[in-house]
């Protein structure tokens, strides 16, 4: 016989974490890619599917985001304490934009 409540029981099923999580990538181009990952392996995994999966994008030419935070490799959806469903925004890398302008504050001397 169980010396445990019915409701117990129940309030111990919902704060059971899930083992697995869908998580969803979306990028500039409007792709959306989806991975399961276990919630203690690396987002490596997730970038990598990534990769796999839009393979007109260069390997290693972009940066991964989740709520404003740069994704690393080597975090986790459990150290970052990601749910069911979550997305993370890939953002190609842009070069230039900054431009040079060269502004003459000096009176000319003609």
């Amino acid at each position: 016989m169980s010396t445990t409540s019915p409701r117990a029981e129940e309030d111990a099923k919902e704060t059971v974490k899930p083992i697995f999580i869908t998580l969803k990538v979306m990028d500039q181009e409007d792709r959306r890619i989806r991975h399961t990952i276990r919630m203690a392996d690396k987002l490596q995994v997730v970038m990598d599917m990534y990769y796999t999966k839009a393979p007109e994008v260069t390997y290693g030419t972009g940066t991964f985001l989740f709520d404003g935070i740069r994704l690393k490799g080597d975090m986790t959806p459990m150290g970052l304490e990601m749910v069911d469903g979550d997305t993370v925004d890939f953002f190609p890398v842009m070069i230039g934009g900054g431009g040079f302008f060269q502004c003459n504050l000096l009176p000319s001397s003609h």
